[in-house]
């Protein structure tokens, strides 16, 4: 029966990380944390004591300050190995107050198995007769496994000596291969792999002999001689002799090239350019003036992306359906709703489905992926898209006619332009120069799709709109008792995998996770987490946020600060690859709101008297507008995505299709209509429309 595969792996070789059943670990709360794991991982099954730990770790610490530095540090890598639903002490094992150390039936290493793998080979080896296949086979296992020094960046005396022993076995065990692919006839396999010891170790005198000498054996002498200019100067460097191997190897050749015949004038034909490295596909025909696209890849997000399946399957629906002509596609939503992450993850999607990433990149279907936040107007989209598709315009023709050109010879394309609102303008009525560039294009290219994000439609014909709503939140459960805390004894025996499963929870998880890596959802803390991602009404931008806190607060000092401060001045981040309207959920509504003619704006404040909805009427009683314009009004603040539509419950309007519409806004948005309402109205005139509201 094979032995069981341990389910936790923690790699050591050119990182530090741990992987259980597709989850990766890769940070931890301090750098003595990971240490730590380190240390006993590369050791599985060993007991150490904590006075040794600590001593390691913690060398200028008194006694009771390492033993809590230690109790914090096992704590936390507890969180991160045993989460809810692990059995405790199934990968980090304490005996009593003494001793600590890893599961080795549940965890396995890197280093490890490459010394399992060095063990093998040297048997083979030392058999009788010496099976050289095997050991083979196993040398090129250890050399597979090694993807690096032992833990780069980690300086302790202990991990420089591991990671000084390990360089050297790796180094030995590249020599040892390339000797047996020299002995079995394939110089080349040789040469190859002595280079790499010699690149591992470059002062492994030894190594640069293997390289020199291999060099020699495939017919580069004059490589050869280089190579020993080289041996010269490190062994010079180095105080050592120069190997007697690598003297009389330079001697014979030098001899041969005194003696042989001269070269023979010419130089051989250059090979193909398909086979010359770097060169990419069908460069001779962009050489002779038809050149191939080679477009920037959308860019892959680092972060997972959750949620979401329907509207990705109801985007490509639309892309594939021709008949219906759904061949612009707009997702809109308010600032920080997860328009663009949504766009790309169906660009992901649609590639892979086209058969992307082929090798002649000729016949490849084009998914290009072009940012317009900082395009400076509609004149300048043309050009914005050339540089996507990384297609140089010549002189004396249009950019547009350029790219119709080169977008007609490629199978179905698709073109996801992002952020669009910015070339729309301010205002409504003014020409949308840039949408109907985008319609002269899809009615040039019969063969291009276009998916665009923004926060208003283009309002062409032909755009199918496609609202991108918040993510799905869990049933808020009831707030606990006074006393009890957020981790109330009413919250233990909750369903964490079915939490877990709810999109809006997952992305909370996942990135507070990035901030604490040893946060955990568990009974205590499920019931915040869950108030909290509902509270913040599934906005992914303003989960992340409040995510990014948890390296300081808990999911119920969140839910406090919400109570006490509100929405706005706890959620702002200080991440440095946002951009500014991004960095706080206030910028992001203020940029959609401050979009608006200032008349809308009012009209947008006025909205948030309204608690649960409201009729066109009722818009017209409170805000004192004739119906047709408070009508105008809504349409325009529904195509920027700042309030909802549905059609009344048939409950209330037994005609059914015939009731009326009702409008709502987020209470995030209300909110801020609320701040804007104080900012734009004398105290009694928001008094009268809170008047008419109750009336």
């Amino acid at each position: 029966m094979p032995p069981k595969t341990p389910a936790w792996r923690v790699r050591l070789l050119g990182t530090l990380e741990v992987e259980h059943e597709g989850r990766r670990i890769a940070r931890f709360r301090a750098q003595r944390y990971g240490i730590l794991l380190a240390y006993l991982a590369l050791r599985p099954g060993q007991t150490h004591g904590r006075d040794e730990l600590i001593e390691l770790l913690w060398p200028d610490a008194d006694g009771d300050t390492g033993r809590t530095r230690l109790r914090q540090a096992l704590a936390s890598l507890r969180r991160q190995l045993e989460p809810p639903g692990t059995p405790p002490g199934s990968v980090l094992v304490t005996r009593g107050h003494v001793g600590v150390g890893l599961d080795p039936a549940n965890v396995g290493t890197d280093v490890a198995d490459f010394e399992a793998h060095l063990r093998r080979a040297a048997d083979a080896a030392a058999a009788l007769p010496p099976d050289e296949q095997e050991q083979a086979r196993r040398l090129q296992a250890a050399l597979d496994v090694y993807a690096g020094p032992l833990l780069p960046g980690f300086w302790p005396e202990w991990a420089v000596r591991e990671r000084e022993r390990l360089g050297a076995a790796h180094v030995d065990a590249l020599r040892r291969l390339a000797a047996l692919r020299e002995a079995a006839g394939d110089p080349v396999a040789a040469l190859d792999l002595a280079r790499r010891a010699g690149l591992a170790d470059p002062d492994h005198l030894p190594a640069l002999v293997d390289v020199m000498r291999l060099l020699a054996a495939t017919g580069r002498g004059d490589d050869a001689l280089r190579q020993f200019d080289t041996i010269t100067h490190v062994a010079g460097r180095e105080g050592e002799a120069i190997p007697a191997e690598a003297r009389a190897l330079a001697g014979e050749l030098r001899r041969r090239r005194r003696s042989g015949p001269p070269a023979r004038r010419g130089t051989p034909p250059p090979p193909p350019e398909a086979s010359i490295p770097g060169l990419p596909p069908n460069a001779s025909a962009a050489r002779g003036g038809e050149r191939a696209l080679t477009p920037r890849l959308p860019p892959v997000p680092l972060a997972p992306f959750f949620g979401r399946e329907t509207e990705t399957a109801q985007v490509l629906d639309l892309l594939r359906d021709r008949r219906r002509g759904a061949r612009l596609v707009t997702l809109t939503g308010m600032g920080g709703s997860g328009k663009t992450r949504l766009a790309l993850h169906v660009a992901r999607q649609w590639d892979e489905a086209h058969g992307g990433g082929k090798k002649d990149a000729s016949s490849s279907p084009v998914c290009v992926f072009v940012p317009l936040v900082d395009v400076s107007g509609p004149g300048a989209l043309p050009a914005a898209v050339a540089g996507a598709l990384r297609l140089d315009l010549g002189p004396g023709r249009a950019p547009t006619e350029q790219i119709v050109e080169a977008l007609s010879r490629r199978p179905p394309s698709l073109l996801v332009l992002d952020n669009f609102e910015t070339l729309l303008g301010d205002r409504m009525d003014e020409p949308a120069g840039a949408a109907f560039w985008v319609v002269t294009l899809l009615q040039s290219l019969p063969s291009l799709a276009c998916l665009v994000t923004s926060r208003q439609r283009l309002l062409v014909d032909g755009e199918q709109e496609l609202p991108v709503p918040p993510l799905p939140v869990p049933p808020s459960p009831p707030d606990p008792l006074p006393g009890l805390g957020a981790g109330g004894p009413e919250e233990e025996g909750v369903d964490l995998a079915g939490l877990l499963a709810v999109p809006s929870v997952a992305l909370f998880v996942d990135r507070a996770q990035r901030a604490r890596p040893d946060f955990q959802i568990t009974a205590g803390n499920a019931g915040a987490v869950a108030r909290l991602c509902a509270r913040l009404e599934g906005i992914p931008l303003a989960i992340e946020i409040a995510a990014a806190r948890s390296n300081s607060l808990s999911a119920s000092a969140l839910l406090a600060r919400l109570d006490e401060a509100g929405r706005f001045p706890l959620l702002a981040c200080r991440r440095r690859d946002l951009p500014p309207r991004h960095r706080t959920l206030r910028a992001a509504i203020e940029t959609s709101v401050r979009a608006l003619p200032p008349d809308l704006q009012t009209f947008f404040a006025r909205l948030s008297v309204f608690r649960g909805g409201w009729t066109a009427e009722a818009a017209a009683a409170v805000c004192d507008l004739p119906l047709d314009r408070a009508e105008d009004a809504l349409a325009q603040l529904r195509e920027h995505s700042l309030i909802e539509a549905t059609a009344a419950s048939p409950t209330l309007h037994p005609d059914g299709d015939d009731a009326p519409l009702r409008f709502a806004l987020l209470e995030t948005l209300r909110e801020f209509g609320a701040e804007l309402l104080e900012e734009t109205l004398e105290e009694d005139e928001a008094a009268v429309l809170r008047e008419r509201h109750a009336r």
